[in-house]
């Protein structure tokens, strides 16, 4: 039997799913329940080759945009499971909000924006600083030295310092591309016949891209949002407990202040310790 091929069941699921999804494009909940549906039992598997493919073939949805209504849909079924009778999340800024909250404390972080009686996707983060990041704050013992990130919050004893502990690894990587780039670079004037059909200036670029996109690799500071404790259930670090400074920027500023004031005692870095 062809494993590509859908059943009469199948084919008319993908079509119930299809047809919602035309109606609801607006409503992200809807939207992103068929199309977990759709993609937990590849049902597009008769037309396309991946999930991504046929979000964008079928739908003109990018696979970011197609796994943010998923995950948008997750989070308002499990908020409405553990909080039925109260304010409901209306709108994809509020899910996306909890979304990066790790999910044991979404249904608190909920209810304690509704309890301050703002449950906009900003005062959701605001609730998610007052709860997830003071229950993970540090609590080093008196004589402690601990090893911090680059924003000087300590680094605590999990994955997250695992990691950290290999940012060696990203170097190495981002010092041979560095090496490549330079080499092209010397060749940007070169009259040298040997490279005449190679595209210097495109490589140049390229390169340069390339340290770019792998720098964002390497870690910069505990996440703001797991505070690289329930790195399990944290989709904006995706399980390092760590992310780069690009993505540290992209935190709102009020979580990392709340962030910095739960540091009430100075940390002594491991360096210092020697």
């Amino acid at each position: 039997m062809n494993e590509q091929h859908l059943s009469t069941l199948e084919q008319n699921q993908l079509k119930s799913s299809e047809a919602i999804i035309e109606k609801t494009l607006g409503a992200f909940a809807k939207c992103g329940i068929e199309l977990a549906r759709i993609k937990d039992n590849r049902l597009y598997r008769e037309k396309y080759g991946t999930f991504e493919e046929y979000v964008k073939v079928r739908w003109g949805f990018e696979r970011n945009y197609a796994y943010r209504l998923i995950e948008a849909a997750e989070v308002k079924r499990d908020i409405e499971k553990v909080y039925p009778n109260g304010i409901q999340i209306t709108n994809e800024r509020q899910a996306r909000a909890l979304a990066v909250v790790p999910k044991e404390s979404r249904a608190r972080v909920y209810k304690q924006a509704v309890k301050t009686g703002d449950t906009t996707a900003a005062g959701i983060q605001k609730a998610a600083a007052q709860i997830v990041i003071r229950d993970a704050a540090p609590k080093p013992s008196k004589n402690d030295a601990v090893l911090v990130d680059e924003t000087g919050y300590p680094i605590p004893n999990t994955v997250a310092l695992e990691y950290w502990e290999r940012s060696d690894e990203v170097k190495q990587v981002l010092d041979l591309i560095n090496k490549a780039k330079s080499a092209v670079g010397d060749l940007l004037d070169t009259k040298d016949r040997l490279w005449h059909e190679a595209h210097i200036q495109s490589a140049h670029i390229d390169l340069k891209n390339a340290f770019r996109s792998m720098a964002t690799a390497m870690p910069y500071a505990v996440c703001g949002y797991c505070q690289g404790q329930t790195t399990k259930t944290c989709t904006f670090c995706g399980g390092k407990g760590l992310v780069s400074k690009h993505a540290w920027n992209l935190i709102p500023e009020e979580i990392r202040d709340i962030r910095a004031k739960t540091m009430t005692k100075k940390v002594v870095p491991m360096e210092a310790k020697a």
